[in-house]
Formats: structure tokens, C-alpha cells, sequence
């Protein structure tokens, strides 16, 4: 078995892609994110150099952590590699570099019709099969992220402006009505259940008043208890 480690770069960009295979590289197309995020986007015009053949992987492993490291590939914007080609296919690290370089690959990338139509096939009729618990869980994290988060100067008038005059259809009307039905009312209060039930006991100090219901002992006790208060 011969291994090949090999430099790709695109003709067009000039963008360049270091990495391995057992297939011939000069069809082989790369199996790096960023990599093929770029040729999904400006196409497979590319050119392809050996720099080595072995049938020895560790030999392998160690050009290509030598040659990562010698045109430092990583934070280079001139290489599409998001992590050291160590031979090995593992996960990618997330760091600056590699969001930045994401970011850029995704950036002016737009969805044909044919595409988003067979999203919205995909998602059409979808159901959460998740449990109630594991729901509560993604609830309490999503809410700890966006604790203490600020929208952006301007943020709620631009979308005010941006809404403004809207007109809904009589369906959507009916559906956003009715949307809210007995069953979801009753895994809302399952949600909120559990949550409660993992939630810390607090303890009021001015009247010893204990209870998991974090709003309501913030709206009447601690600062806000009627003993403090008098």
C-alpha cells in the first residue's frame, strides 16, 4: 500500500491544500472542510505535486506535521488545511484560525432553489423526538449562553422598521392562532417542571421563604420582601 502526500492548489485562487492519500492524488479531490467548501464554491480547477510516496505511514505522519509546521498551513490564509496534516484524519480543533477561514469559504454562498426545496422537503412534517428532559437540558444551556448578552445599538429599531407594514395571509393568521395547541401547552409545563426540579432552593433571609421558582422569588423577596421593606 502507497501512501502520497501531496500540495493541491486551486489555479484561480492561488489557494493551496496540503494532504494525503492512498488513491491517485491527481483525482483525488481532498477531504478538508475548507478545502471542499472552496471547490464547491470556484470549482475543481486545480493543480496537484507529489512531494512524497512511502508505503510507510509513520514516514508519512511525519512530513506532513514537518511541512505543516515549516509553511505553518494553519494560521496561513494561503493554505486551506485547518488543523496539521498529521496522516491521522482526526477532529478538527476549534480555533481562530479555523473559524476565520470557515467564515471566509461560507462567505457570498447562496442556495440554488432545487436546494432549498429539498430542505424544506427534509424539514416538512419533522418532529423533536428528543425526551423532555433532554429538551429541558438545551433549554437551561441555551438560556446560560445568551445570560448577560446585549443586542446591538439600534438592533430591535432596524427590525421594527424592517417589519413594519407587514402583511400576514389569512392562513398564516389562522396558523400562528392555532399554533399553540393543548400539547404544546402541556410540554411547555413538563419543561418548565423539570426545570424547576433542577434548579437550585433558594431561601429568602428577611422571612426564610424557600422556593426553586427563581422569577417569583426575585419579584417578592430578597431586596423586594414585604419584611425588608417595612
Amino acid at each position: 500500500m502507497t501512501y502520497k502526500l501531496y500540495i493541491k492548489t486551486h489555479t484561480k485562487t492561488g489557494l493551496k491544500y496540503l494532504g494525503y492519500t492512498r488513491q491517485n492524488p491527481l483525482t483525488y479531490k481532498g477531504s478538508g472542510k475548507y478545502w471542499k467548501l472552496h471547490l464547491t464554491k470556484h470549482g475543481n480547477d486545480v493543480e496537484t505535486e507529489i512531494l512524497h510516496e512511502t508505503s510507510d505511514k509513520k514516514e508519512i505522519n511525519r512530513l506532513g506535521i514537518h511541512y505543516s509546521t515549516l509553511w505553518n498551513i494553519v494560521a496561513s490564509p494561503e493554505w486551506a488545511n485547518l488543523k496539521e496534516e498529521a496522516g491521522d484524519g482526526g477532529a478538527i480543533p476549534q480555533k481562530p484560525e479555523w473559524n476565520a477561514k470557515r467564515s471566509a469559504a461560507l462567505k457570498g454562498r447562496k442556495f440554488s432553489e432545487e436546494h432549498k426545496a429539498n430542505l424544506s422537503k427534509a424539514n416538512t412534517g419533522r418532529k423533536d423526538t428528543r425526551s423532555p428532559e433532554t429538551k429541558a437540558q438545551a433549554a437551561i444551556k441555551a438560556s446560560a449562553k445568551l445570560k448577560g448578552r446585549k443586542k446591538p445599538e439600534g438592533f430591535s429599531g432596524a427590525v421594527s422598521k424592517r417589519k413594519l407594514g407587514t402583511k400576514h395571509s389569512e392562513e398564516t393568521l389562522h396558523k400562528m392562532k392555532t399554533a399553540w395547541t393543548a400539547e404544546r401547552k402541556a410540554a411547555q409545563a413538563e419543561r418548565r417542571q423539570i426545570q424547576n426540579e433542577n434548579a437550585p432552593l433558594l431561601v429568602c433571609p428577611h422571612c426564610g421563604k424557600q422556593s426553586k421558582n427563581k422569577g417569583n422569588m426575585n419579584r417578592y423577596h430578597f431586596d423586594n420582601c414585604t419584611k425588608c421593606l417595612h
